[in-house]
């Protein structure tokens, strides 16, 4: 069977899905509001049959095999064993933040007692156009178009959120909201194609308010596909934690999209663990001056796993700052891809940008690839960019070896290092020593030694 017979046959999997999810939502017809939501979920799934599923000669999926995913994705031998030792799932701990829990698409009530007053938060079934955000949701975010997997989210989206922050709140507590599956019991009115999990999320920051986002995905399901939109109004701040947990058979596929007004900022550190695949789009639009935008990415890989992330920046008006910065550490037969492109417009003089992609390589059968870009189309702009993939340098190890460290000692000591060079560029602190503390306990686990 040719390529093309195969995703006709998948989609058409996905188009009895579509129509058994209609049937349900006729059954509760009522909620002129939800009726709003149905129409555009029925738009999403139009689009996705006009798009249908990338190929292997979109450029997205170069380096990924896009026809094996959806081969695991839709066989029938969709179960299999799970080894819970190898998972790396609830292996970081932040005691000093507010936890909101979704376990296979649902969200846990308990979770979102005594949430922090400055924010608003809802879900799927809540929003309604008493929701601050509601016309930004229904008017704009919604009808963004992308690729096949982005308008599923959109058509098969289970209980996701939508978190908005008020004008100039300061939220002092950090927000962490943690998406969990496995192979225990779902209901049967969010189980669309069973392996196959669509989120679809938005964040909305007014102007001057400021929160600190801790959001991680651990799954022993196939597939994982989320979508988050996000904007940031004048003056606003978004630290955010990206955690991607996964048993090795898992995929996870991750889109962001943010829109940036008026010296807004947003940090955000995504860390991979690695599941089977792990695929982290960002596209960035800083649309006002003095936007700043600094996109972290820390992954540790080992088997056969594979990290492809995509950063996007463009850059639209004057005296932005964007980084792009992303580290690997990979054993075994790991593949880590960076594909990362800043593009200055005319009109964006005095832009501060920068990339750098570096891959630290433990084993002869470990793979990277990257590719920067940059696109700049006026003066007065200060851009760098840079890549370099290696192994542990033996001369640094035998210094060490001569101070009294053992070999193994003193390869820790290096790619703890090689890590720290990447979290101590975010600016959340407190999460950094956490996420340290965390690596340090479990050094067998995720430095792979």
């Amino acid at each position: 069977m040719s390529q093309s017979e195969h995703h006709q046959q998948w989609i058409q999997t996905l188009e009895n899905e579509f129509e058994k999810k209609k049937k349900l939502w006729a059954e509760r017809a009522g909620d002129i509001h939800q009726k709003t939501i149905r129409e555009i979920q029925q738009n999403h799934f139009s689009e996705f049959l006009k798009t249908g599923f990338p190929s292997d000669k979109d450029l997205n999926w170069k380096f990924t095999n896009i026809n094996a995913l959806l081969k695991d994705i839709f066989s029938s031998s969709m179960s299999k064993a799970i080894d819970e030792n190898k998972s790396n799932t609830g292996a970081f701990h932040f005691p000093n933040s507010h936890v909101i829990h979704f376990h296979n698409g649902v969200l846990m009530k308990n979770s979102v007692q005594n949430l922090p007053k400055d924010i608003r938060f809802c879900t799927w079934k809540e929003l309604n156009p008493d929701f601050p955000a509601w016309p930004w949701i229904t008017e704009k975010a919604l009808k963004r178009k992308g690729d096949g997997f982005y308008h599923l989210a959109g058509a098969f989206l289970a209980d996701s959120y939508i978190l908005f922050v008020p004008k100039n709140s300061k939220v002092s507590t950090p927000l962490h909201i943690h998406f969990s599956f496995d192979e225990s019991s779902t209901p049967k009115e969010l189980s669309s194609v069973s392996p196959f999990w669509n989120l679809r999320n938005f964040i909305f920051l007014e102007k001057g308010a400021e929160i600190t986002l801790i959001e991680n995905v651990s799954t022993q399901k196939k597939l994982v596909n989320k979508v988050t939109d996000v904007r940031c109004s004048p003056h606003s701040s978004l630290k955010w934690l990206h955690l991607d947990q996964g048993l090795p058979h898992a995929f996870y596929l991750n889109q962001v999209y943010c829109e940036m007004k008026k010296a807004s900022r947003i940090d955000r550190l995504s860390f991979s663990l690695g599941a089977g695949l792990s695929k982290d789009n960002v596209e960035i639009y800083q649309l006002e001056e003095k936007a700043q935008s600094t996109l972290l990415n820390l992954a540790l890989l080992k088997e056969k796993a594979c990290r492809d992330q995509k950063f996007y920046v463009h850059h639209s008006k004057k005296e932005g700052y964007s980084r792009q910065l992303s580290r690997g550490i990979l054993n075994d037969k790991a593949k880590n891809i960076f594909h990362g492109k800043i593009y200055v417009s005319s009109e964006a003089i005095k832009t501060d940008c920068a990339q750098s992609a570096k891959n630290l390589l433990l084993s002869s059968t470990a793979d990277s690839y990257t590719q920067p870009e940059l696109e700049i189309n006026c003066g007065e702009v200060k851009a760098q960019h840079g890549a370099t993939a290696g192994q542990i340098n033996k001369d640094e190890v035998f210094y060490l070896q001569t101070r009294g460290l053992e070999e193994k000692k003193a390869s820790e000591l290096l790619m703890m290092g090689y890590i720290n060079d990447i979290l101590n560029q975010f600016s959340e602190k407190k999460l950094v020593d956490s996420l340290t503390t965390n690596i340090q306990k479990n050094k067998s686990l995720y430095l792979n030694l």
